[in-house]
């Protein structure tokens, strides 16, 4: 039986699929709602609140990536806790 989750697997390293996991399709969800929001923020906010929100919203799935990516679960888990 194949799992979807492992794309890459050798003797060292394990890259599992992120993108099949409801977490990280939920929070690119949340990316990109929170990219239409903030197109509402007023202009003089443009590189200071619009700015954060959004590099708050995209630190989620990019997080979520870079642990799967960790060979070992204590750095999966530290990752994730982040996102």
């Amino acid at each position: 039986m194949a799992d979807d989750s492992v794309l890459i697997q050798s003797n060292y390293t394990v890259m599992r699929n992120y993108q099949t996991l409801d977490v990280w399709k939920t929070s690119m969800q949340l990316v990109k709602e929170v990219y239409l929001l903030t197109k509402d923020y007023p202009k003089e906010e443009l590189f200071a609140l619009t700015s954060q929100t959004k590099r708050a919203a995209t630190s989620i799935p990019a997080n979520i990536a870079e642990g799967m990516g960790q060979q070992y679960k204590k750095d999966t888990v530290h990752f994730l806790h982040i996102a």
